[in-house]
């Protein structure tokens, strides 16, 4: 499961990247419908009067029988998304004031214009 789900990502991840807003200033990737607030922070940390530190964590896991399912759900997400991508020029972006001439200097992937569109 796990080598099937790292050759999906491999092979057709990039078909994601509109899903992502890319955020220049700090570097990070957000999925446009994921969570705002991180699962954790750290005054969810404690320690107890032993010193031990303490914090909610889930045991939860599904069994290994669903994983199929899973794949199956990743393929059809993967499959519906539109691969046109279009990724302007390093002058198109700066232009337009998504990012700055020095971030464009040090970057070296892919930018695709809908990751630095912002969310409506």
């Amino acid at each position: 499961y796990i080598t099937e789900a790292v050759i999906l990502i491999a092979d057709d991840g990039w078909r994601l990247l509109p899903d992502y807003r890319f955020e220049p200033t700090t570097g990070r990737w957000i999925h446009r419908n994921g969570p705002i607030e991180p699962p954790m922070r750290l005054s969810d940390l404690s320690y107890d009067t032993n010193g031990q530190l303490t914090y909610h964590h889930s045991q939860e896991r599904a069994p290994q029988s669903v994983l199929a399912e899973y794949m199956a759900a990743a393929r059809a997400i993967v499959d519906s998304q539109d691969a046109a991508l279009t990724t302007p020029t390093e002058s198109d972006l700066v232009a337009a004031g998504l990012v700055r001439t020095d971030f464009e200097h040090l970057r070296w992937f892919d930018l695709p214009a809908q990751c630095l569109t912002p969310d409506n």
